[in-house]
């Protein structure tokens, strides 16, 4: 329909199979989907959220932001968010297991949002001399399946960069493993 329907379908890095549909009308985009786990379709819901950051003139963004991070969990079990920080130029292909080109002493926060834009969570830190901060958070028991926001923003003396990531809470695990 002249670009103004978008299908797009695939499988997620742990093989659930994905599909979702955007329609594109006065430049506001609807995007719907589903997601095939556990023997089920589960609905994908989206939101747009506009972020506003302030960056100085003298600020870049030459940071890259690598992340290995738990993209499901079920309720009563941890995300896991490892971030490493790398120069940009150094890092093109966003390898999380690089050794060379990572920057220590970068303050990195992150935040976690649920449907609502509500915080959830929120940790601060700094990069170690290998460029890694680690954090978790638990996710509540008896939550309900829904799509959490994770937000990183890392900044040093010369440069501002963020990143932002999606996590699927499951809800309960089935009692029939």
């Amino acid at each position: 329909f002249n670009g103004n329907i978008i299908r797009v379908s695939g499988q997620t890095v742990e093989g659930f199979p994905y599909i979702t549909y955007s329609k594109i009308l006065d430049e506001k985009i609807d995007t719907h989907g589903s997601i095939f786990i556990n023997n089920q379709f589960q609905k994908l819901s989206f939101s747009e959220k506009i972020i506003q950051t302030e960056q100085s003139v003298n600020e870049k963004d030459d940071l890259e932001i690598v992340v290995q991070y738990t993209q499901r969990a079920h309720s009563k079990q941890p995300v896991f968010i490892d971030v490493k920080i790398f120069d940009k130029e150094q890092n093109k292909h966003n390898y999380f297991n690089q050794n060379y080109g990572q920057i220590s002493n970068v303050n990195v926060q992150v935040s976690i949002t649920d449907e609502n834009n509500q915080e959830v969570f929120s940790f601060e830190g700094i990069t170690n001399e290998g460029g890694l901060i680690e954090t978790k958070y638990l996710i509540p028991d008896n939550s309900r399946i829904e799509t959490l926001t994770v937000t990183i923003n890392a900044e040093n003396e010369n440069s501002i960069s963020s990143k932002i990531l999606q996590v699927f809470v499951l809800g309960n695990l089935s009692n029939n493993g």
